[in-house]
């Protein structure tokens, strides 16, 4: 049979005294850095248009970035396997 829960009794103590402490989402932002830009000094995104060259270029190169670090799981997954069939066998 298990225990019964006995109700909660405070006795007064204090662990940590939160007192001071403000709200986080209060508090953080009032001490981020602010930056004050005028609109014309930063560029809009896609004012531009990216030529056909440009585009395949950044297509490739995220390709190439997506092909890379799947290779460098499947490598290591690969010496893995290797690892474990020549501890077990």
């Amino acid at each position: 049979m298990p225990k019964k829960r006995e109700p909660f009794e405070d006795d007064g103590r204090t662990i940590a005294d939160m007192s001071a402490v403000e709200n986080p989402s209060t508090s953080l932002l009032g001490r981020l850095p602010r930056r004050n830009r005028d609109k014309s000094e930063t560029p809009e995104a896609g004012s531009e248009p990216l030529t056909k060259r440009q585009s395949r270029m950044a297509i490739g190169g995220a390709l190439l970035a997506a092909l890379l670090i799947g290779g460098v799981f499947i490598v290591g997954g690969a010496i893995a396997i290797a690892v474990m069939l020549a501890i077990w066998t």
